[in-house]
């Protein structure tokens, strides 16, 4: 059995049928599998150092096996034995990654094997059996490489850890990608997905291929590296909470003091993820662009910004030329759009519906042919809901919201009843916001980020509702209710409504002071809320090193495209779901959190409990190692520092993200909640944090946020420490001044 035929499947739901045919023909083969990963997957040094000869010898024969159907190997000497049950233990030591792993068993093997005996791809089948499958059953370069191909990655290099590190997660991926295409769990079935795989798709263009997704190959890791190499200061986890808030949900609000970096992160992650694609319409008058007209062809020798050159012939010694202004061909357009005229309309009828309404001379009208031709050609090239030559080529706009913005009019334009178009039509006053709404529309396979500074300067219902409302329900923003397109000042047609691209994300700066608006529930509710804080050892290492900000270096096309196909994914819950302990325990805590909540009712409802779960489902995806992050359990302080995560951890972040931010009041409105939201936090005892609240009937609760008991808690040894570390400090405020807003 050998993958790689070639006859080549291109559509996804037929590669999807076929590995399910090939999942349940092959049963001999699962069965083989299922024994293999029952008795040697997630094998520990201890215990693989006390197998007996016989069971290592089944390992490695088996591991022979999975490729050739054969146990070649020859009975080893004494020493050899002594190389395999070393190469064995090297490939379980879990404290170094695959790659590095791989490459220490690789040095055993030298020592004691020639590449005869033990060749390379039997060193990773060995290691991917004492994975569990996880990493799936394909190990020879040649396939290996083939399904690396199919994931825009690099190619397998035997002689370097992060290479082999870097394959081994992207085929993982692969695999949770097509196991939730073809319904299946099991190791034993996943495990083979790859092998299938490779038999099915061949040698075709991985490009013509749908359902095979660009990996994000160690995403945060690489973006906060590269975004810290621009000079950028900040806490270690922060710019991988922000990638993950963004993917999870298009809308994220960066909170905390003026100059501690909110906007400057927002810009940088948005250069980092915007593409130099598709940013605009294709120009109709390009140089060299031939235009077809009843009876000749046309020949654009020349444009710009004012007139098309057109000739009748290549040659220029035998063309006529003539040159035609813009605005004239657009008002041959608005004519035609308005007057319903077609291909088969007469040029002299259009002519006289034109020129009674015509700001140029009728004699330059007379060029009719010409100017039907170019109006036809400009209008087919007018293919999308909002159309026209927006200069700008930029994958973000950086809006600073005005104090005086009451409505939506400086965010989506509005109509100028003051100006006319040739037609004595208004003209539509567009903004830099439609612009990018424009430009993501026309460009649906690249990211494009908005960014409003200082959006609470003015009342956000206000003026973005619209936005909002049109992110949630996914209906149309409306723009006008005239009964034809309008057109800009620069000649764009604007339809009455314009959908919220769905690669559109909206990034929200906020500073709180006595010039800002508090944010609505309504607000909060649709939105990651980040938080920036610096504390004196974030300044200590600026000091220790100041830089000026630089431009982070562009993603590239894969990754950006990636990133966009990621929140796709999480969307229409095409992310792996949580399972297991792991699940049990996030429904137990997101419960008796919501109980809590309702007790000091700031209750949370399905979108929240939504938005909450499909968040670890990003982080999961883009974990490193999904079994440690599956397993959980509490990291100190240096470890999130140092950016590892879990469960726990991604759940604290979203705590804090999305449950706690609504928090505001008075002393007798949140002391109790406060209380008895910091006690769980803390311990994760859901009786002890109801002893923040008055039984029945009673005045005073047993315990109060002014006890002594609860000063003594300590972030450090927290359950959940970012959230009750910002619990604690909003407590310390109430005390001290009666009133707190997590946003402060």
């Amino acid at each position: 059995m050998k993958p790689g035929n070639n006859n080549a499947i291109t559509n996804e739901d037929e590669i999807a049928a076929q590995l399910k045919k090939r999942l349940a023909e092959d049963v001999a083969w699962k069965s083989n599998i299922e024994d293999l990963l029952r008795i040697y997957g997630n094998q520990n040094q201890a215990d693989i150092t006390a197998l007996d000869r016989d069971k290592i010898w089944k390992l490695w024969t088996a591991s022979k096996f999975a490729e050739t159907g054969s146990h070649s190997l020859p009975t080893p000497t004494e020493t050899q034995w002594n190389g395999l049950r070393e190469m064995t233990r090297l490939l379980c030591d879990r404290t170094r990654s695959p790659g590095e792993r791989f490459i220490e068993a690789k040095k055993a093997c030298e020592k004691t094997f020639t590449t005869d005996h033990v060749q390379l791809p039997v060193i990773l089948r060995t290691l991917l059996i004492l994975e569990r499958g996880r990493f799936g059953t394909v190990a020879t370069k040649k396939h290996t490489n083939l399904l690396l191909k199919w994931c825009g990655s690099p190619e397998l290099d035997y002689s370097a850890s992060d290479s082999i590190t870097s394959a081994l997660e992207s085929v993982s991926k692969l695999i949770e990608n097509w196991a939730i295409k073809v319904g299946v769990s099991e190791i034993s079935d996943t495990a083979r997905l790859p092998w299938y795989l490779c038999e099915i798709l061949g040698s075709s263009n991985p490009k013509s291929v749908a359902g095979v997704p660009s990996t994000l190959d160690q995403l945060w890791s690489k973006a906060e590296s590269l975004i810290n190499s621009s000079g950028f200061m900040s806490q270690k986890s922060l710019v991988g909470r922000f990638l993950a808030a963004l993917a999870a949900k298009p809308f994220v609000i960066l909170t905390g003091n003026s100059g501690t970096g909110k906007t400057q992160l927002a810009k940088l992650i948005a250069d980092w993820l915007s593409s130099s694609g598709t940013t605009g319409h294709s120009d109709p008058f390009s140089k060299g662009v031939v235009i077809e007209s009843d009876r000749i062809k046309y020949y654009v020798m020349n444009s710009d910004n004012h007139s098309v050159e057109f000739w009748n012939n290549e040659q220029e010694d035998e063309a006529i030329k003539v040159s035609l202004p813009h605005e004239m061909i657009d008002e041959w357009a608005d004519v035609i759009r308005s007057r319903h005229f077609t291909q088969e309309t007469p040029a002299r009828a259009i002519r006289e519906a034109v020129v009674p309404h015509s700001r140029f001379s009728s004699q330059l009208h007379s060029f009719e042919t010409h100017l039907k031709a170019a109006a036809l050609a400009l209008l087919n090239a007018q293919t999308t809901e909002v159309v026209g030559r927006f200069t700008s080529s930029s994958g973000y706009a950086l809006v600073p919201v005005g104090a005086d913005w009451t409505d939506n009019r400086n965010v989506v334009g509005f109509v100028n009843h003051l100006r006319k178009d040739a037609l004595g039509m208004p003209i539509y006053q567009p903004t830099p916001v439609l612009e990018l709404l424009v430009r993501a529309t026309a460009d649906p396979s690249h990211p494009y980020f908005l960014i409003l500074d200082e959006m609470n300067l003015s009342h956000v219902e206000r003026y973005f509702s619209d936005i909002l409302s049109a992110m949630e329900s996914k209906k149309s923003i409306p723009l006008h209710n005239e009964d034809q397109s309008l057109r800009t000042p620069s000649g764009d047609f604007i339809n009455k409504e314009i959908s919220f691209p769905d690669n559109l994300f909206l990034i929200g700066t906020v500073n709180v002071d006595e010039t800002t608006y508090m944010f609505s529930p309504k607000v909060l509710d649709r939105a990651n809320v980040i938080e920036f804080h610096v504390d004196d050892k974030d300044i200590e290492r600026f000091l220790d090193d100041p830089r000026e900000l630089t431009a982070a270096p562009a993603a590239g096309e894969a990754t950006a495209k990636g990133f966009l196909q990621l929140a796709l994914d999480a969307r229409s819950g095409k992310l792996a779901p949580l399972l297991g302990p792991e699940k049990i325990e996030i429904n137990k805590h997101l419960i008796n959190l919501l109980e809590i909540m309702q007790r000091g009712r700031f209750e949370f409802a399905f979108r929240t409990a939504n938005e909450v779960t499909r968040y670890l489902r990003v982080c999961k995806h883009l974990a490193e190692d999904k079994v440690a992050w599956g397993n959980g359990g509490a990291l100190s302080e240096d470890e999130l520092e140092a950016g590892k995560r879990n469960w726990l951890s991604d759940l604290d972040d979203e705590i804090l993200q999305k449950i706690l931010p609504r928090l505001h009041g008075s002393r007798n409105r949140l002391g109790s909640l406060l209380g008895a939201l910091a006690c769980y936090l803390h311990t994760g005892d859901r009786k002890a944090a109801d002893d923040y609240f008055p039984e029945e009937g009673a005045e005073l609760a047993a315990k109060s946020i002014g006890d002594t008991d609860f000063r003594a808690m300590g972030k450090a040894d927290a359950l959940f420490p970012r959230s009750f570390g910002k619990i604690r400090m909003m407590s310390e405020i109430l005390v001290e001044e009666q009133f707190v807003s997590f946003i402060c």
